[in-house]
């Protein structure tokens, strides 16, 4: 057979080609090369990274290795921020019945010393309650289950006095939300969410993320599954402070401007990112990305221990993620050193375009 036949029956099976890199992100795309040619064999097999500007166009896409935008990913503690959207909507449809001051006393009949711990404690992880617990990670529990669980547990501490970073503050927020609504946690975030966002089926929470088992008690500091492009509506509604496409709002701009604060000053022992060497307190489910957490932050992040890594920058225009699922802790590891060096360099992108 001619070789030039062979090279045209071939063609279509030959990996295309990346498109050029405009100009402006060429120092983007290096960088991201770099670490990926520095990480080796402890690369992952597949990253994408991903930024629209403030009018939500994505002006920045490509992918490295085996990543498509429009795969779920299990996006472990990047979750965190979409259970507080979340909870923001819960808080501005419910007439007053839930607040951030709304107790587990009053929604959930917890008693004395467990009674005065609020929303707010809960999604600042400051509620006193111990961080993690086997409950919350049983697929054969419900979530009502699991929470009743832990409202036997002793508290380590009163509310609002110290930060343990955990998933069993948001599991509690979640039910709160729960007995308000009068719906399951991924029956009110499809309801209220996902699907007047337009998202895809992929979009939920589960227990076990990554065998997508146990939608019944889903991990809520952890568990959702999302595509790029999903999580990037999301993040795009956070980004505006809880405006949506088509004039929809989830969530009252009040509590993303709370959001982006450090409510209470407390003993912060070890954090995902002191580990990292990075100084950053949390606000609302949540990583202020700021030296004057009581003040406020322009950059907000909440990455996740596979590698996802969502972030906005208020003040350069832009909202970003890396997107990834490698082995817990490595992922994250290589992603927020990622992300830390990504950030001035898109600032710089955005500003020439």
């Amino acid at each position: 057979m001619p070789r030039l036949l062979v090279l045209l029956i071939l063609l279509p099976l030959l990996p295309a080609a990346d498109p050029p890199v405009a100009p402006a992100w060429a120092a983007v795309d290096a960088a991201v090369r770099a670490h990926l040619a520095q990480a080796g064999r402890n690369a992952p097999d597949g990253l994408g990274l991903r930024v629209h500007g403030r009018d939500d166009r994505v002006v920045f896409q490509r992918m490295y290795g085996d990543m498509a935008a429009d795969r779920p990913l299990a996006v472990a503690s990047s979750s965190k921020l979409i259970t507080a959207l979340t909870v923001f909507a819960a808080i501005s449809s419910s007439q007053g019945r839930l607040t951030l001051d709304s107790t587990t006393g009053r929604i959930l009949g917890w008693k004395a010393p467990k009674a005065d711990i609020t929303l707010r404690h809960l999604l600042s992880f400051t509620s006193g309650l111990p961080a993690d617990d086997r409950f919350m990670r049983n697929p054969q529990l419900t979530l009502a289950e699991a929470v009743d669980k832990a409202a036997a547990l002793d508290p380590e501490c009163p509310p609002g006095t110290r930060f343990r970073y955990g998933g069993t503050h948001m599991a509690v927020a979640g039910r709160m939300v729960e007995v308000v609504t009068g719906k399951s946690w991924n029956d009110y975030f499809r309801s209220a969410v996902a699907d007047p966002l337009g998202l895809s089926d992929q979009a939920r929470y589960y227990c076990t993320p990554r065998l997508r088992l146990g939608e019944a008690n889903p991990m809520l500091g952890g568990g959702l599954n999302a595509t790029m492009e999903d999580y990037g509506v999301l993040l795009g509604v956070v980004f505006h402070r809880g405006a949506a496409a088509g004039g929809r709002r989830l969530g009252d701009e009040e509590l993303f401007d709370l959001q982006a604060k450090e409510p209470f000053v407390v003993a912060i022992g070890k954090t995902p990112m002191n580990r990292a060497g990075l100084p950053y307190h949390y606000g609302l489910g949540c990583w202020l990305e700021t030296s004057t957490p009581q003040t406020g932050a322009a950059v907000i992040s909440s990455a996740g221990t596979f590698g996802f890594t969502p972030w906005l920058d208020r003040e350069n225009g832009y909202y970003a993620m890396l997107g990834m699922e490698d082995r817990p802790g490595s992922g994250s590891r290589f992603s927020v050193a990622l992300q830390q060096q990504l950030k001035s360099l898109i600032a710089a992108a955005m500003a020439a375009r």
